[in-house]
């Protein structure tokens, strides 16, 4: 057989027979790297979305059928297997060095001695992986159009680069310990060209320069060292460094082992504005009396080669206590979340799920920017969320496991979706196993059908009879007859807590083996499950002193219990009049904290959720019975002991717990109070749904006597999109407060009204109404730094930039701007800093939006630790600034093709914008299939969500422009001709932008006389209100349109005065936009003699050229 060798360290080559193999296409090379590194034959489906995800699915198979037509020419056919639905490469018959790389290394770290002592096998074997390092993986190669592949292709390389930064690491230490200074050095030198900026390594070179007697070369290692750290993150070396620098100086180093270096990052320790309920994070301890079950833990340690486990079954069937005892010999790292009714919404399952895996990774950086994309003030589709907290797992080299426990709670569709988006795009280190007493609708079906789904179910989770005697046996000290056993199994069939609480009753009535009561005891069991539960109450309760049984039944209304929510929630210590039956299980008086000690130790179905005992829970169905018994003996009590829960969480800034326990005292106007005072930090933390859902709750009037609660209702009402009930909400607040008009916060309250108001008219594209609305925030007076003045102020200067008046808009956004930046409001300082510089842009003024770009870089840059969180938008909007001056290559650097990742937390708002820019740059570079894609997604965002006139115009004029640049006359003369219908009614400033469109295609079609009539319109009126950018755009058009008509000298004149103020600006693309028939102009009037200053010669030179690329 045919011999082939594939090197993917450093360039890569592949080889047939040591003969080279030059491959057809980039794909099909990018093909063969994945084949021969993926490890399980991968699917049709995964090889499409990975090259082709532009493509619909026809396209994107043609495109793999003829890739691997052209694979399969180059290799001999024995080494590939291809049918319907998989595409294998033998790797059997195939040498990878990759694969080379990977078995060296672990021979050298599975040979037998402790890993810190060296010997020469392992020092051969090193030597040997380090040899085949070329370099970087797939070195000088990427597909620009293939996102996921680029990222594979990334994180193979960074966990590669890791690898080989290891074994230099061992070698050079090795190489230390055998006083070979000269191969110490070698390997560290190395070792140090893949992070110049890795001080460890810089100090392992100092101790090694002056261990082997170059301490000049010591100090001059530690002056690079310095140079660099200043040079490129302007900070000062390590303490550790500088005091290794000392003692080299001094000539004191003691000679020490040296350590392995950590290659870890720093953790972060980000966290949300409102704490989350730690406990949900723990993971539950293993009981004392379990019953190991090999046959369940060794079922799910194969279900983890699926994506989902699903263990389903009613309550009391083991589900936890079989994680609890999975989990505790697991090697992977485990992230668990106890879910809770609180989790429907999605944005807080989340946000749970995030830091979970934090806790789980505590050494890795994954999911920081999915917190903060959680917490803006602006909100974030959670698609996006999870992506970020997606791809950052992706490179992480430990298997995790994501528990989610007592997911029947959840019944949210919105919740169940992000569930769905999770398990389809899982990084194939994530496994996700869900816990619960039903079936979730997820996409269970499909992932059975494939193949993916591990089930765990009601049967499997039964107690045998033999787990069932073990069990008793372990409680009761005994175990029961053969018929005994049978007869309670009949009756509880396997049920676990049955069977608990069975042992529970026999333990508490003290029987022996040989008594007739045993007896008597199982033949009790003869009714349904409900009754013997009913009666096992019965027994376990009576059996307990009254203080225990009160304690127990009302802590029952709590999901999560400890010491001080005890407190709060006992008008006066249960634990006065106790007197346990064992006095050495409690003190005398004991605290409330001692009594959930012996709860616990008493085995009564309590369940520390922490190592210190700080926090417990009831076991679910325990909870819930004990709940029913506090409803029937003490039902006037239950109201009481929520509200006091409802204040301790609301005290110690738990919102979503303290409304629901003020909701479930049915005290409207405790819950109402809750909301009022949390309402602002919730939407800003993207808790508008539950939110919402907790007015729904209130009574009507309840909402409806609180101008606060109905302002802030009102306003997420808005921001969910839910328009027809806002106008409603704030007529009932005007005509409240004026009965009150003394009402603290009346102004506030009157800011946000015509802030929002405004909004709404800025949406319907009333700029006239928007302005008339938004002007009532002048006759206000008050604290001009609130929310609700910045979101008025705000949108009143956005109502003046629709109308057209940009003078005014800029006044009032620069104050607006000023504020902010004196408050340090960096998010609302960006977003206005946007605004005007769209406004220079406006009116031609590319310079000053240009150094406005600049100043907002440096701001950040200067002022937040982490400027990524809040770059993306100008990124945008500095890539659209560098097509215009077609700088391509600048732009693509600062856009990529997932618009969402690069705007980051300004997604939610700008996504339109930010596949227009990307599509623009796809036109620019004549690369019309991905800029139709980005196109498609443009429009697909202004019609899922309403947006602002403005962002559909700029959607439809860069459609515009890809139809002709395309040649797609048919369908921009489709949409002129609707077009002109509404625009020969009139021009208002809002229809300028589709006009100057209408207008491109009328002259695309030599419809002249027509576009004449509309250019001279559109000049007097851009010209008017001083915009000279579009003003720009409209004689361009306007000269072209003279030519066509043959009026030379008048289209010279305008082209001159065109070419003037660009070459001014630095405009470039509003020329080449226009393609051949600009060209000619310029080309004919050039070549007749005009243009003959220097200056604006050398500018028409360049605009030929870039023509001609």
């Amino acid at each position: 057989m045919a011999e082939l060798r594939l090197y993917w360290l450093g360039p890569p080559e592949v080889q047939l027979d040591s003969l080279p193999v030059r491959l057809e296409m980039r794909k099909t090379l990018a093909l063969l790297a994945y084949l021969s590194l993926s490890p399980q034959p991968p699917t049709r489906e995964t090889l499409t979305a990975l090259f082709w995800p532009e493509y619909d699915q026809q396209h994107a198979f043609s495109n793999l059928r003829r890739n691997l037509s052209s694979l399969v020419k180059s290799l001999p056919p024995e080494l590939l297997e291809i049918d319907r639905e998989r595409v294998e490469l033998r790797r059997d018959c195939v040498h990878v060095d990759v694969d080379q790389f990977h078995r060296l290394l672990a021979q050298a770290n599975t040979h037998t001695h402790p890993p810190e002592q060296f010997c020469k096998d392992c020092l051969q074997v090193l030597e040997q992986a380090v040899e085949i390092y070329r370099g970087d993986f797939i070195e000088g190669f990427n597909l620009k159009d293939c996102p996921e592949f680029d990222d594979w292709q990334f994180f193979e390389r960074e966990g590669l680069r890791a690898e080989y930064a290891r074994a230099l690491e061992r070698l050079a230490g090795y190489y230390q310990e055998t006083g070979e200074w000269e191969n110490a050095i070698h390997h560290a030198r190395t070792w140090l060209t893949l992070d110049r900026l890795h001080e460890p390594v810089h100090r392992v070179l100092m101790r090694l320069y002056f261990l082997s007697g170059q301490k000049s070369a010591a100090l001059r290692q530690y002056e690079e060292c310095e140079r660099l750290l200043e040079q490129e993150l302007g900070q000062p070396p390590e303490p550790d460094t500088l005091k290794l620098y000392e003692e080299i100086r001094n000539s004191v180093l003691p000679v020490v082992r040296q350590t392995q270096a950590s290659f870890l990052p720093a953790e972060s320790n980000g966290r949300p504005d409102i704490p989350l309920t730690k406990t949900k994070f723990f993971l539950p301890k293993v009981p004392r009396t379990i019953i190991h079950r090999p046959r369940l833990v060794s079922l799910l340690n194969r279900c983890v080669r699926f994506p989902l486990t699903l263990i389903s079954a009613s309550a009391g069937f083991g589900k936890t206590t079989l994680l609890a005892e999975w989990v505790a010999q697991s090697e992977d790292r485990v992230a668990w979340v106890s879910l809770d009714r609180s989790d429907n919404d999605e944005y807080l399952m989340v946000d749970y799920i995030i830091h979970a895996v934090r806790n789980a990774l505590p050494e890795s950086n994954a999911g920081t920017e999915a917190l903060k994309m959680l917490h803006t003030s602006q909100p974030v589709q959670i698609s996006t969320i999870l992506s970020s907290l997606i791809n950052d797992l992706i490179p992480i080299p430990n298997h995790l496991i994501l528990v989610l426990d007592d997911y029947h709670t959840i019944d949210s569709l919105a919740a169940h979706d992000a569930i769905n988006i999770l398990l389809a795009h899982r990084p194939a280190n994530l496994h996700l196993v869900i816990s619960t007493r039903s079936d979730p609708p997820l996409s269970l079906a499909r992932l059975r059908a494939n193949y993916q789904l591990g089930d765990v179910r009601t049967d499997d989770l039964r107690f045998t009879e033999e787990e069932a005697q073990s069990f008793l046996t372990k409680v009761i000290g005994f175990p029961i007859s053969t018929q005994d056993l049978s007869y309670l199994d009949t009756k509880v069939e396997g049920w676990i807590a049955g069977i608990q609480m069975a042992a529970l009753a026999m333990q508490s009535n003290k029987f022996s083996q040989s008594s007739s009561e045993l007896q008597g005891f199982f033949r009790a069991f003869k009714a349904s499950q409900r009754y013997v539960l009913d009666y096992l109450i019965e027994e376990v309760l009576n059996h307990q002193p009254q203080v225990i049984r009160s304690f127990l039944m009302r802590t029952s209304i709590l999901e999560k219990i400890c010491c001080q929510l005890c407190d709060s929630l006992l008008e006066e210590s249960v634990s006065d009049s106790f007197h346990p039956p064992d006095r050495s299980l409690l003190p005398e008086r004991p605290a409330n904290q001692e009594i959930l000690e012996y709860l616990e130790r008493s085995n009564l179905f309590l369940i520390p959720l922490d190592d210190e005992r700080k926090w417990f829970r009831y076991h679910h169905l325990f909870a819930d019975l004990l709940h029913v018994r506090l409803q029937q003996h003490e039902p006037k009590l239950e109201s009481v002991l929520h509200k006091r829960a409802a204040s301790w969480y609301s005290q110690n800034s738990y919102p979503i717990e303290a409304v629901e326990h003020a909701l479930a005292a049915g005290d409207f106007s405790l819950t109402a109070d809750i909301i009022e005072d949390y309402s602002l930090t919730l939407m800003g933390m993207n808790q508008i749904v539950i939110t919402l859902d907790w007015f729904n709750s209130l009574p009507p009037e309840m909402v409806q006597s609180r101008p606060l609660l109905m302002i802030y209702q009102a306003y997420m009402l808005s921001r969910k999109g839910d328009f027809e009930n806002v106008e409603n909400l704030l007529v009932k607040v005007e005509k409240l407060l004026e009965t009150r008009p003394d009402f603290p916060a009346i102004n506030e309250c009157r800011n946000i009204i015509i802030g929002i108001r405004t909004y709404l008219a800025n949406l319907n594209g009333d700029a006239e109404k928007a302005v008339e609305v938004g002007l009532g925030i002048l006759a206000l007076t008050g604290d001009e730094h609130t929310t609700g003045n910045f979101l008025a102020r705000f949108q009143l200067a956005f109502a003046y930039s629709s109308s057209g008046d940009l003078v005014s808009a800029e006044e009032i956004w620069k104050d607006i701007l000023q504020r902010a930046q004196k408050g340090e409001d960096y998010y609302h300082s960006l977003m206005v800093e946007n605004e005007l510089a769209a406004i220079y842009i406006l009116r031609g003024r590319l310079r000053q939006a240009e150094q406005l770009y600049t100043h907002m870089n440096d701001w950040i840059n200067q002022n937040i630790q982490d400027p990524s969180a809040l770059n993306g938008l100008i990124k945008v909007r500095e890539a659209s600034l560098l097509i215009e001056q077609n700088e391509l290559e600048k732009a693509h650097q600062l856009i990529q093709e997932d618009v969402e990742t690069t705007l980051g937390i300004w997604r939610t708002n700008f996504l339109p914008l930010g596949y227009t820019v990307l599509a623009y740059l796809h036109i620019a570079e004549s690369d019309f299939l991905q800029a139709r894609s980005a196109v498609e997604n443009a429009i697909r965002q202004v019609q899922i969500q309403r947006e602002y006139p403005r962002s559909i115009s700029m959607v439809q004029a860069c459609q515009v422009k890809l139809w002709l640049a395309e040649g797609n006359l048919t369908e921009a003369q489709k949409w002129t001709d609707v077009e002109l219908s509404y625009i020969n009614k009139g021009i208002p400033f809002g229809k300028e932008l589709d006009s100057i469109s209408a207008t491109r295609v009328l002259v695309a079609s030599k419809r002249w006389e027509e576009a004449l009539d509309l250019l001279q319109r559109l000049g007097q009126e851009a010209e008017a209100g001083e915009r000279f950018g579009r003003l720009l755009s409209i004689n361009i058009l306007h000269a072209l349109t003279l030519e066509g008509v043959g009026r030379h000298e008048e289209a010279l004149d305008l082209l001159e005065k065109c070419l003037r103020f660009a070459h001014q600006e630095g405009f470039v693309r509003v020329f080449l936009d226009e393609r051949a028939p600009m060209k000619d102009l310029i080309q004919k009037h050039k070549q007749a003699g005009k243009w003959r200053d220097q200056e604006l010669a050398g500018y028409v030179d360049k605009l030929l050229s870039a023509f001609s690329l």
